[in-house]
């Protein structure tokens, strides 16, 4: 997923979009899925949250060639995001890891005004932490801390 937003030079919203509508609607849906399944929810994830996130969004044709090479169909797409849509009751534009980081990032900016001029590293380094935190289980859950 990251690396398809890469590719794309989607927003880094868009990123964090997509990781939380595939989360969520996962999360609602609470049954096995084929390895197949899981890719086509991905890449319609992507689409969804690029269409809520972009002034000129992805479209349904781009992610069938390009980000599923083919794999997955336009009409699976469609019908897949229908279903996505439907799950989540639509609530498909809620807050995302970063723009609580960047509510927080500027809240201390204000509160300590010197912060100002590394403010800008903060938050590539915080979105790169958020980045390796969603996409490693490992670095999230079973990793102690120092």
């Amino acid at each position: 997923m990251r690396d398809v937003l890469e590719v794309f030079k989607s927003p880094i919203e868009t990123f964090f979009s997509a990781v939380m509508v595939m989360d969520r609607y996962l999360h609602e849906k609470k049954e096995s899925l084929k390895i197949e399944e899981l890719h086509e929810i991905g890449v319609t994830s992507i689409l969804i949250a690029s269409k809520y996130s972009e002034l000129e969004p992805l479209t349904v044709d781009l992610m069938h060639r390009k980000a599923s090479h083919g794999k997955v169909g336009i009409k699976n797409i469609i019908e897949r995001e229908k279903e996505i849509l439907n799950t989540l009751k639509f609530e498909v534009a809620v807050p995302t890891v970063n723009e609580c980081s960047e509510t927080f990032l500027s809240m201390i900016c204000y509160k300590f005004p010197k912060m100002k001029i590394h403010r800008e590293q903060i938050h590539l380094n915080s979105i790169e932490l958020m980045k390796t935190a969603m996409l490693n289980y490992r670095f999230c859950f079973e990793m102690k801390p120092t």
